[in-house]
């Protein structure tokens, strides 16, 4: 799985003003990502990721959310030392609330498209 449905900037940002400066632009933000996906693909029993080309605005927007808050997860776990205190829990709460959502969104959806209300 070498596609990226979000950017390492995405998952910096979503982990706060005090995450680990060292994270930005690594290629350990960049694993996290893909493992993320993965867990998308896993937990929905889809394989979003392999032509999510095709797929509408309004879905890549719900997996770009939930990937990166599952990435920012981790990024907040790697290192909680420079948040204050519980920044760090609500992060993370926030973050899975997000994750959780998105993946409930995904595993109930029935087809790649969106329909016009009639």
């Amino acid at each position: 799985m070498t596609d990226w449905l979000c950017s390492g900037s995405d998952v910096i940002a979503k982990a706060g003003a005090h995450v680990n400066s060292n994270l930005s632009g690594s290629s350990v933000v960049a694993n996290w990502i893909i493992q993320s996906q993965g867990f998308i693909d896993a937990a929905t029993r889809r394989t979003w990721f392999s032509s999510y080309s095709d797929l509408s605005s309004d879905i890549l927007n719900t997996l770009k959310d939930a990937v990166s808050s599952h990435a920012a997860m981790k990024a907040i776990m790697y290192d909680t030392t420079g948040y204050l205190s519980r920044e760090g829990d609500t992060l993370m709460n926030a973050n899975d609330e997000i994750w959780r959502e998105g993946v409930n969104i995904l595993r109930d959806f029935k087809s790649n498209t969106l329909k016009t209300p009639e």
